[in-house]
């Protein structure tokens, strides 16, 4: 036995070593944690001792408790549950009331053989049965729950089948969704270059087609004015050469008067011979441009 108690031992120390015993900035604390946290902080050891000799002088005031209890921690020896929810209340006695728990515990585990010892002995072979019962009902249950899983476990293998089936599909499709989008993008970029030269040629021979026009009016206003002058200057040739037809025309006639004194050869002059002594004089000494106005006219 003596054996047995040590690997007890020290299984129970091992488990106090992992055991929580509290808490600190939402982690939890265990007594090997606890022993640095004392050793380390010197505030904390300050704290420490000053809740130790207040649990003393509390437990030292209470009539309950053995002497080892009332000097020592008085957590000391009590479940994890208990020591946290006393460590809480400090004011409270735990080992009083841990002690009036296990007596009343005792008491209870008293009585229960006493009061159902024959219930027992009599219905063993009544709850076997049932158990067996209920043992082949739940393995009835456990088969046809594993058949089941087996039927929704190869429809979900086929609809993950065919999700990769799709997710392929999807991704093909997003492949050719970029390209076209490319494609698209370039057509576009494209285009919008084609437009824009359009749009600059289209104006570059708007500016041209209005500088064209604006010299041709130039050049239409410039002829029409030489024209006007040409005219003019036309008009005057024809009024000068009118006045030296009529100059000439009266010099002749004034020489051919001269030989003749009677009035029978004045008399016989007429629009006639002056028209046709005129047009020997214009044949005679008359320039040929002259003779070219006055057949126009």
């Amino acid at each position: 036995m003596a054996p047995e108690l040590s690997e007890n031992q020290e299984a129970e120390g091992q488990k106090d070593n992992k055991r929580i015993v509290g808490w600190r900035s939402g982690e939890p604390l265990t007594n090997k944690d606890v022993q640095d946290i004392l050793r380390n902080e010197r505030r904390a050891r300050h704290e420490y001792k000053a809740v130790r000799k207040a649990g003393n002088k509390t437990v030292g005031g209470k009539s309950s408790g053995g002497g080892a209890n009332q000097q020592g921690d008085p957590l000391a020896g009590l479940p994890p549950t208990w020591q946290a929810f006393y460590s809480s209340m400090p004011h409270l006695d735990p080992q009083a009331a841990f002690k009036s728990f296990r007596k009343e515990q005792h008491r209870q585990s008293k009585e229960k053989p006493a009061a159902g010892a024959t219930p027992l002995q009599t219905t063993t072979a009544e709850d076997e049965a049932r158990m067996e019962e209920e043992i082949q009902k739940l393995e009835e249950e456990v088969k046809k729950k594993r058949l089941d899983f087996l039927k929704d476990e190869n429809i979900c293998n086929e609809w993950d089948n065919k999700l990769k089936r799709l997710r392929s599909l999807d991704a093909e499709e997003l492949e050719v969704q970029r390209r076209v989008i490319r494609k698209m993008e370039k057509a576009s970029y494209e285009y919008g270059i084609m437009e824009g030269k359009l749009r600059s040629s289209d104006i570059y021979h708007k500016f041209l087609y209005d500088d064209e026009k604006v010299r041709h009016n130039k050049q239409v206003t410039a002829l029409n004015r030489s024209c006007a002058l040409m005219g003019k200057q036309i008009d005057m040739l024809k009024a000068d050469v009118r006045g030296l037809l009529k100059a000439a025309a009266e010099e002749k006639i004034t020489a051919s008067e001269k030989p003749k004194s009677s009035d029978a050869s004045v008399s016989e002059v007429t629009p006639q011979a002056l028209e046709g002594s005129g047009t020997g004089s214009q044949k005679a000494g008359a320039s040929p441009f002259a003779m070219a106005m006055l057949g126009d006219q």
